[in-house]
C-alpha cells in the first residue's frame, strides 16, 4: 500500500497523513471540488489563511463572488460587511449582498432605510493577486502535467512566490506578472486583450496555460473576470501539445464542475461563437 505523495507546495514526497485536500480554486471564489490536490497540510493552512483568504475578502474580488453567488463549504450566502463606515459623525456597518446594500446602525441596533450619502474605508492588497496567481498556477501546473511539470517548469520560483514573507526582498529571475491592476506592457497587449475576452468567453473561474518555446504563460479568472498572468520557464518540448493539449490547456470551473480542453480548440470555440471564425478547422495540424 502506498503511504507516500508528492507535494507540489514543499516539492517533496510526504507521508499521506501529513496531507490534506487543497482546492485549487477555492470554493468560494468558484471552485470545483473536482478540481483539487493533496498537498502538505501545514503549507494548505497557511496557503489558505495568507492567501485564499485574503483574495476572498478582496473589496473588487468579494463583489464579484457576490455577483456570481460564489458560496463555500459552509454553503452560506457571500456577504461583504465594512465595519469602517458612517454617515455623518455616526457609525455604521455597511452590507453588501445580491439582494442589494444593507446598512446597520450599531448603536440603535436597527437597519437604515434611507441613509443619503455614506463614507467607507477599505483596502486592497497589491501583493495579493500575485500570490494568488502563482498559488493557482503551482498547483493546477501540476494537477494538468504531473511528473512533466515537477521535472521540466519552474516551480521552485512559483513556489517562493507563494510563501515568501516578503516579496519586495525575492530575487526572482525568469518570471513575469500582470494584474488587472497593473498597467500592461504595449508588446504584451495583444495577447492579454485575447486572455480578458477569453475569461469572459468561459465565464467561471479559470486557468488557462499556454506553452510557448522556453516557457508557460498561465491566466487566471475569476467569475469570469481576469484576475492575472504568470509567464515563467519550462522546457515545453517535453509537455504533450496534441489532441487535449494542443496549444496548452484550460479548465474552467462552472456552477461547481470542472470543464477541461485544450487551449487552442478554446481559442477556436470563442472565436467561432463571437462570428471570427467563418469556416471548421479545428481538426486541421497546426
Amino acid at each position: 500500500m502506498q503511504t507516500q505523495t508528492y507535494c507540489i507546495y514543499s516539492g517533496k514526497n510526504i507521508n499521506k497523513t501529513e496531507s490534506s485536500v487543497e482546492h485549487i480554486i477555492p470554493l468560494s471564489l468558484g471552485g470545483s471540488d473536482d478540481f483539487i490536490i493533496n498537498v502538505n497540510r501545514n503549507l494548505n493552512s497557511i496557503a489558505g489563511s495568507k492567501i485564499d483568504g485574503k483574495m476572498a475578502n478582496d473589496f473588487l474580488v468579494k463583489m464579484n463572488a457576490i455577483k456570481n453567488d460564489f458560496r463555500g463549504h459552509s454553503r452560506k450566502e457571500p456577504i461583504l460587511k465594512i465595519k469602517k463606515a458612517k454617515i455623518g459623525d455616526s457609525p455604521v456597518s455597511v452590507h453588501f449582498k445580491k439582494s442589494g446594500l444593507e446598512m446597520f446602525d450599531p448603536i440603535k441596533k436597527e437597519y437604515i432605510k434611507h441613509p443619503g450619502s455614506v463614507e467607507m474605508q477599505t483596502s486592497l492588497d497589491l501583493e495579493i493577486r500575485i500570490k494568488f496567481i502563482s498559488k493557482v498556477v503551482l498547483a493546477a501546473g501540476y494537477f494538468i502535467y504531473g511528473e512533466t511539470f515537477v521535472k521540466f517548469a519552474d516551480h521552485n520560483s512559483l513556489r517562493k512566490v507563494v510563501f515568501s514573507e516578503n516579496l519586495k526582498n525575492e530575487k526572482l529571475k525568469g518570471i513575469k506578472f500582470y494584474d488587472n491592476l497593473h498597467p500592461v506592457k504595449e508588446r504584451d497587449k495583444g495577447l492579454h486583450l485575447l486572455e480578458v475576452q477569453h475569461m469572459k468567453y468561459l465565464k467561471g473561474s479559470s486557468v488557462t496555460f499556454i506553452l510557448s518555446n522556453v516557457n508557460i504563460i498561465a491566466h487566471v479568472g475569476l467569475g469570469g473576470i481576469y484576475i492575472g498572468t504568470v509567464n515563467f520557464k519550462a522546457s515545453t518540448k517535453m509537455f504533450p501539445n496534441d489532441a487535449e493539449y494542443r496549444l496548452g490547456k484550460v479548465l474552467v470551473c462552472k456552477d461547481g464542475v470542472l470543464y477541461q480542453d485544450s487551449y487552442w480548440n478554446s481559442i477556436y470555440k470563442m472565436n467561432k461563437v463571437l462570428g471570427i471564425v467563418e469556416i471548421d478547422d479545428s481538426k486541421l495540424d497546426i
